[in-house]
């Protein structure tokens, strides 16, 4: 054989003998007889005597079979391209020209197996994981840490503080478990020799789409939780020297800083940080923004919801800027004069010049928000309620449009529930009679194209639920120990109502206005969620 005929390909895969289509040219008679040929003299060329033509026939059905088309690179399942990067040793390099009928021992196909065992093992789920998520003893530390932080700089709410005191141990979801338990038989099942490779790796492919997605379910409860306070307090304990920290933010944060050396410890096991992709670093570009965002994540978690500490991490980050639906074309069609608007309202330079997913990508490590990443891409949780919705880094413009979507309509039944409590099933003639006529013909056109009946309020949009919530008489009496501030509020939802606008849809989202949207989404499901209990606490006598 040339040398030419023993290349090896750049996916470290042999080009043995292989036509134009990767097919084996040299057929079986013609491989019987170069054997043949080669016995030595006086050799009984007699298939039964001189070599056995059932180790020929087992090699030439290997060649033939579903394994051919799997090293041959035509697969592209998860697994496949997972194996296909695997490390081209000498062994894999036998089985493989064993597999193709270039008539190596068929005893060596066991390389080949020898190899996919690795690839089951380095994939196999991280064995006793959910056994070593107790972290109810590191989280107490933090407590305690947290505990001589002065409520005076920072403002350490109540129920913080009382979450924090009373931490019983954590128990894995039990969806996640379930994955991790099923994932590792797959992945038994799927490198057992006794079954075709090319049905097993599908199968696994399906196995980690459930598995990723049990984790997400996952990371919308508790595990979650432990997960984003463990990246904003990783993050903050680090080296901040020239990240730009405010120096109306310096003490608090140094305080936090100061606590939190003291622990010396992860919140959460590194291997769990590994199952969710974190832990990448980022260049010096971003690596402010990352603290940036940190800290505002920190100070969100454990001051009060009035504190002026969290307008001053927002502004750390976003400046001056807001967006709203008086911004000229020009800032839509050109990136230039968005780049220079962005700097003339002091937003911070990293997150200017980042894409979109990679904006998505420092929310999750920052701990601004719960998520994980994987090498093809990241997925973030936005919780509006109790429904947590997903947006990936591959589609964070439809994914985005999708979680404001669904905040409306989260809006519209917290605004339904609070008013017909207060004022009965009729609150919206009576509090909102300016918008009774608008509903009334929207739902009228509705039920003419066979929609069903819905009450007046699910024909709002969020222009119009911002005004119902802004009345006096409706803020005074029922929404202004939800939201606090009213014009924070207004803001707020002007930033939401200018992206949810038709015309938004076809112009462009770039790094800023993502993280701007999650951001806001955030704070005001934050409040929604807190339903004005900090005003009870305040009203304590202790």
């Amino acid at each position: 054989m040339s040398a030419e005929q023993n290349n090896v390909a750049p996916d470290g895969f042999l080009e043995s003998r292989l036509g134009p289509e990767g097919i084996e040219e040299t057929n079986i008679e013609e491989q019987v007889a170069e054997r043949e040929s080669s016995a030595p003299i006086g050799h009984d060329r007699d298939s039964t005597k001189g070599f056995d033509l059932t180790e020929l026939a087992d090699d030439y059905e290997l060649s033939q079979s579903p394994v051919e088309e799997f090293l041959q690179g035509k697969l592209e399942t998860p697994g496949a391209r997972i194996s296909r990067g695997l490390a081209a040793t000498a062994a894999r390099q036998h089985a493989i020209a064993a597999a193709m009928g270039s008539l190596r021992p068929s005893t060596q196909i066991h390389g080949l197996f020898e190899e996919l065992e690795k690839a089951r093992k380095s994939f196999e789920p991280l064995n006793g994981l959910y056994n070593r998520l107790d972290t109810a003893g590191l989280l107490t530390n933090y407590a305690n840490g947290f505990a001589g932080l002065s409520a005076s700089h920072i403002g350490i709410s109540h129920a913080t503080a009382s979450a924090l005191a009373g931490l019983k141990p954590l128990t894995i979801n039990s969806a996640l478990s379930e994955a991790i338990a099923n994932a590792r038989r797959a992945m038994d099942e799927t490198f057992s020799p006794t079954r075709g490779i090319v049905s097993a790796l599908r199968e696994m492919e399906e196995r980690n789409r459930k598995q990723q997605n049990s984790i997400i379910h996952a990371l919308s409860s508790t595990l979650g939780n432990v997960t984003r306070t463990n990246q904003w307090m990783t993050s903050i304990s680090g080296d901040i020297i020239g990240s730009g920290i405010r120096s109306s933010l310096s003490d608090a944060v140094e305080e936090m800083r100061t606590s939190l050396r003291a622990l010396q410890t992860s919140i959460i096991d590194d291997r769990m940080s590994s199952l969710l992709g974190l832990g990448a670093t980022f260049t010096d570009e971003f690596a402010s923004t990352r603290i940036k965002m940190s800290v505002l994540a920190g100070i969100g978690a454990i001051s009060t919801p009035q504190s002026p500490l969290r307008s001053d991490a927002y502004k750390q980050l976003f400046g001056e800027w807001r967006v709203h639906a008086g911004l000229p074309r020009s800032f839509w069609n050109d990136p230039r004069e968005r780049t220079r608007t962005y700097e003339e309202a002091s937003v911070d330079d990293g997150l200017i010049h980042a894409t979109p997913s990679v904006a998505l990508e420092i929310m999750i490590e920052s701990g601004l928000t719960t998520g994980m990443r994987s090498d093809d891409e990241a997925v973030a949780l936005v919780s509006v309620g109790e429904v947590s919705m997903t947006v990936r880094s591959h589609t964070t413009r439809g994914d985005a449009f999708a979680a404001i979507s669904v905040f409306e309509q989260k809006m519209r039944a917290y605004i339904a529930q609070k008013m017909e409590g207060k004022f009965g099933p009729e609150w919206f003639k009576h509090r909102a009679s300016n918008l009774v006529g608008k509903a009334k013909a929207a739902r009228k056109a509705a039920m003419e194209r066979g929609e069903k009946f819905l009450p007046l309020i699910e024909f709002t949009d969020l222009g119009e639920l911002n005004t119902l919530i802004l009345s006096k008489g409706n803020w005074d009496d029922v929404f202004g120990d939800v939201f606090i501030n009213r014009d924070t509020f207004n803001l707020d939802m002007q930033r939401l109502v200018a992206v949810r606008r038709p015309t938004m849809h076809a112009r462009p989202v770039d790094g800023v206005i993502l993280v701007e949207m999650l951001c806001v989404m955030q704070r005001l499901s934050a409040q929604i969620v807190d339903d004005g209990e900090w005003k009870l606490e305040a009203d304590l006598d202790f």
